[in-house]
Parts: structure tokens; sequence; C-alpha cells
């Protein structure tokens, strides 16, 4: 449509527009030919004038109807008659001049216009016709006629070769920019579809509207069928020249010329190739609504699994779930083929899951006693399940992702529930140990109760025994005062009932080493760090007890003639005590763990408890102290670290 009118009228009006232009060119030929004319009249005998001049004044008027008469008229056969005029005004002037004079140049005003009206052939015509009005009019004039006469023959078909291959090139030109112009605009067109169907219709209506083939069609294949769409035109039954071009795996263009044309039928293959790459573009484009829309489908599907608690339920979400995708879904077990959610499934098929190593997708499968092909996917729902979707609609790996991730999400669930029941039975099984330990740890504490009692009555006798016998055997009865308290201590807290006082670590650590000289003649050593005071507030009798405990350990843990140091330094209102070994030492998890009652090293064979260690870390924690073990690893010695609030103590002078 331009300006609102039909494009019949719009073609109706151009065509008189361009008539009109060829009659004004042609009309400004036949002018200059009169010119032409009336010069060499002028240059010629006034004798020879007067017939040349009757026919120039008829060649004149009509020209002039010609030129408006030809609008009124459009018949070809008006046009042709103005050429006829031409050609006899020409052969006219010829006669009735001289030969020598040059009149003969007006037969090639007469091809000219003849090339402009009606193109190469009108050129070819005008010329023949030029040449055997000019021989005839030498026939009429044979008695003057000259050798020298003849050449303008040979210029009249020169001029009229040249004229004819001009206008074939130039009439080449047109149609090929014409077509150039058809072709931009139909890839114009075509690459501009929004979705695949409309860019396969505006395919086939281009190749047949705007480059001219005689039908056009596509032709899909699906599952082995082939169908035919947007047929337009020739069909393809039809004979003639066939175009195929491929524009994906599934669909075919097809296109028929009544002849071979290779100029025509590269045109329509460039166009088809550039459909091809839009149909890619396009197809990637719903292939990716479609992946968005699946993702959309399995997350909201993965919602439903949160209130999920019982296996059952959350194999019933997967069956679900999966079908939300398209298709008929189906859990079952790989290791005998039992279905244990969703529908049933042929035999076939059941054993075609089995061998199959999911994920995987399948196409075309006899999935149903209808005999249909069916395309499967199948994805693992956890240990020893599979998921199995069977869809009469096309199925992709996009689908076969989604399957995947909701079969994975849906085996984590099972499993998570698996654990959880385990959790459940394994918590029952521990309160049932916890109890039994409590009974065996009450029948323990009842029997240190009766095995105190026993020792007390023996200690008492050796204590009244050793008060009368000599008053030397005050460290004596001290130590055995030291093992009154410890028996007392399995039956109560040994950091209650301290007396405490100002006590000096370093006479406590060297008389804590000569006690355990002379127990084990251990080679032990005391050092100092800094001028002291080490005078700390605890009580003596305790903090004699947890150096025994820590000599004796170094001392047990370590090779005989292995040295043990004792380090006593100051460190602000603090005084700190170390005991270091060489012995097997502690891993880096024993470190705090060797304070706990009863613990001993997995693999240790030295005799013991496992209640001293315990009992110093009490003890210093209730004089507000620290106690600490240190160690590089198995195998490289221990450092047991004792931290005690120093004793306020007075200035000393300069």
């Amino acid at each position: 449509m331009i300006g609102g009118r039909p494009d019949r009228y719009t073609v109706m009006l151009h065509e008189r527009v361009v008539e009109a232009e060829r009659e004004r060119t042609a009309l400004r030929l036949r002018l200059t030919g009169a010119a032409l004319a009336l010069t060499l009249l002028i240059l010629e005998n006034p004798a020879d004038r007067q017939p040349a001049m009757i026919a120039l004044q008829a060649y004149l008027v009509g020209a002039i109807v010609q030129r408006y008469a030809m609008p009124r008229f459009p018949d070809p056969r008006v046009a042709i008659g103005g050429l006829v005029i031409d050609v006899l005004f020409a052969a006219a002037l010829v006669s009735a001049l001289p030969l020598a004079s040059p009149a003969w140049a007006l037969f090639a005003i007469a091809i000219g216009i003849a090339g402009h009206r009606f193109g190469a052939w009108g050129a070819v015509g005008a010329t023949a016709g030029s040449i055997a009005a000019y021989d005839i009019v030498l026939s009429a004039r044979a008695v003057d006629l000259h050798a020298s006469d003849l050449w303008p023959v040979q210029v009249l078909l020169a001029f009229g070769l040249i004229c004819t291959e001009l206008l074939f090139v130039t009439a080449r030109a047109v149609r090929d920019r014409g077509e150039l112009r058809s072709f931009i605009l139909a890839q114009r067109d075509v690459a501009s579809a929004r979705t695949a169907e409309d860019l396969l219709a505006r395919l086939v209506t281009h190749t047949t509207l705007a480059l001219g083939a005689a039908g056009a069609w596509i032709r899909f294949v699906d599952r082995g069928t082939a169908t035919v769409h947007h047929e337009r035109g020739l069909s393809q039954a039809s004979t003639g020249h066939q175009i195929e071009v491929a524009l994906d795996e599934r669909t075919t263009f097809a296109a028929r010329l009544t002849d071979r044309d290779e100029r025509r039928e590269s045109f329509i293959r460039d166009l088809a190739d550039i459909a091809r790459a839009t149909l890619a573009s396009l197809n990637e484009q719903q292939a990716q609504a479609r992946t968005i829309a699946l993702l959309s489908r399995v997350t909201e599907s993965l919602r439903g699994f949160v209130p999920e608690s019982e296996p059952s339920g959350v194999l019933a979400r997967v069956v679900m779930s999966a079908e939300t995708l398209g298709g008929v879904a189906t859990v079952l077990r790989r290791s005998d083929g039992a279905i244990v959610a969703g529908a049933p499934l042929g035999p076939e098929l059941v054993a075609t899951v089995r061998e199959t190593r999911p994920p995987d997708l399948s196409r075309s499968v006899l999935a149903s006693t209808d005999a249909a092909p069916r395309d499967v996917a199948i994805a693992s729902v956890g240990a020893g399940l599979a998921l199995v979707l069977v869809s009469e609609n096309e199925l992709t790996r996009d689908h076969l992702r989604a399957l995947d991730t909701l079969g994975h999400v849906g085996g984590g669930l099972l499993a998570r529930i698996g654990e959880r029941d385990a959790l459940f039975h394994e918590r029952r099984d521990l309160r049932g140990m916890a109890d039994r330990l409590q009974g065996e740890l009450r029948e323990r504490e009842d029997t240190l109760a009766s095995t105190m009692h026993e020792l007390r009555t023996p200690l008492t006798s050796v204590t009244a025994y050793g008060q009368l016998i000599s008053k030397n055997l005050q460290s004596a009865l001290a130590q055995l005062a030291q093992l009154d308290r410890i028996i007392g201590d399995l039956r109560r807290d040994p950091a209650s009932g301290l007396t405490l006082a100002e006590i000096d670590l370093h006479k406590s650590a060297r008389d804590a080493a000569q006690r355990q000289r002379l127990l084990s003649e251990a080679s032990i050593s005391v050092e100092v760090e800094g001028d002291g005071p080490f005078t700390a507030i605890a009580d003596g009798g305790r903090l004699g007890q947890v150096l025994d405990n820590l000599l004796g350990n170094a001392v047990k843990f370590s090779s005989k003639d292995a040295e043990i140091t004792i380090l006593v330094r100051r460190e602000g209102d603090r005084v700190v005590l170390s005991v270091t070994d060489s012995g097997v030492g502690l891993a880096a998890d024993q470190l705090e763990r060797v304070f706990q009652r009863y613990y001993r090293a997995p693999d240790s064979d030295v005799p013991g408890l496992g209640i001293g260690l315990a009992v110093s870390h009490e003890i210093i924690a209730a004089h507000g102290g620290r106690i600490w073990a240190e160690s590089e690893g198995v195998g490289r010695g221990a450092t047991f670290n004792i931290e005690l609030p120093a004793a306020a103590t007075a200035a000393r002078p300069l």
C-alpha cells in the first residue's frame, strides 16, 4: 500500500509515469534529428531544399502527435508506427539530398529511439530497417551511386550492434539490481521472523513470489514419518528442476523451478542458508525457554519435598514431580524389577531399565502394549532404585537433567530418612548402655567405699604404733596422714577443706624431688628462673600431693636414666611450676583428656587407675590456679605446668 491506494492502482500509475518519461525522451531525440536535418538543409543547394523541407515539417508534426497521443493510446502499435516514421524520415532526407551529404546519420537517431523505446531487440529491428531503407534509396539512385557511398551501411551496422550490446548489458544490470533488491528484501524479512513457523512461511512465500520459483514447501520428518507444510505453487508431485536444502535434522526446504536457472537457484539456496541460521537461533531460543520452564517446574516440585518424612511419601512425591515433566513416571527396584511406586511397566521395558546405567535417554522405544514408540528417560533414585519417565512427546537432554535432579534429591532425602531412623535406634541402644554403665558405676563406688573402710582400720593401727616408736618418724607420719587424705579423696571432693598458707614453691619442689628420689632413685633436678620470691597461697599438703602425682607420672612414663626437670619461675602476680620429662609424650587430642577421671592412654601398659591427674586438676582449680599439659607429640616427652596466685610480699629495699 502506498498513500492508502491499492497496489494495482499504484503499479498502473507508475507505468503511466514511466511511459510519459519515455515519450519525452523520444521527442527530444526526434527534435535533435530534426535540428540535424535542418542544418543539412541550410548547407545544401536551395534547389534541393523544397522536398526535404516538406518531409521535415511532416516529421515534426508526427513527432508532436506521437508525444501526446501515446499516453492516451498506450498501444504498442502506435509506438512502432513512430519508429517507422523515424526510419522513413531518414530515408526521405537521404533521397532528397546528395548522396555525399551525411543525412544517413538520421538512421542512427532512429536506431537510438528504437533502442530507448523497445530495448535491445528494438535496436536490432531499427538497425535492419535502417539498412534496408538506405539500400532501397541507393538502389533508386543507382545512377549517382559511387563506391564511397556504401560505407555508411557498415557504420549503421556497427552503431546498431553497439547499441544492442549496450542495451543488453543495461537490461542485465537492471534485472540484476531488481533480483538483488528482491533477494535483500526477502532476506531481511526472513531474518526478522520471531517464530519458527513464521520463518518457514516467509521462506516459502518469498521463494515463489520474489525469487520466481514455481513452487515451494517444507518437509518435516518426525519418528520416521514425513509430512509437508506451507506448500505454495506447484506441489512436490509436479515436474521440473527441484532444489532441496536441509534446515535442521528434521526440517527440509524444497523449491521447484520450471527450468534450470543457476542464478535463480543460487538466490534460493542463499535465502535458505539464511533461513537455516535464523531457524537455528530460534530453535535455541525455544530450547532455552523450554529449559527455563522445566527448571521452574522442577523448582516448584522440589518445594513439595520439604514436609515429607517417610520413604513412601518421598517416593510418591518423586513420581508426581517427574510426571510434571510430561509423561508417566515409575520407580522400580533394579535388583528384581519390582515396582515400588508409580505406573506399571511392560516386562521388556523393565528388563531394559535393569540393564541400563542411569542417567540415560532412549528414543522410539516400544514401551506400551499399543506398539506406539515412546521416549524413555531413566535416572537413579538413591542406591538400587531407578526413576523411569515414559512420554509420547519428545524428551530432550533438558528433561533428562531435570529427571536426574529429582532422582538425586529424592535419593538424598531417602538416605537422610534412613540415617535418621538408624540414629534413632542407635540412641535407644546408647540409652540402654548408659543405664547399664550407671549401674556398674554405682556398684564400683560401693566397692571402693568398702575397700576404703577396710584400709582405714590397719592404717589407724600403723599410725598409733608409729607415734609410740619414735618421734623421728614425723615424716612417715606425715605421709601416712597424706595417704589418709588420698583415700578420703576417693569418697569426697579432694578440693574441699583447704588449709591455705604462704608456701614456698621452690622448697616444696625440692621436698617432692627428694621424696621421689628415695622411692625411685630417679634423676630429678630443681631449677629456678629469676630472683623470686616464689611464695604462693596454697595448702601445703594438697600441693605436695599434686607434685607427687606429677613426679610419679614423669618417672612412670620415662626411661630409667631419663632426666626430669622442675622449673620454678615468677610471672607477674603468678608463680609457675613446670615438670618436664622426656618420656612417651602425648598426642594433641590427649592434652586435655588426661585430666579426666579414669582416663588412660589406649595403648599404655603402665599400671594405674587414671585418678591422680584428675584429682590434681581439681585441687589446683580450688586454689584459683591452673594446670595444663604441653607436648610436641608422642615419643617427645611432656611438660605439666602449675600456675598459682603469688603471695603478697613487702617491697625489698634498694
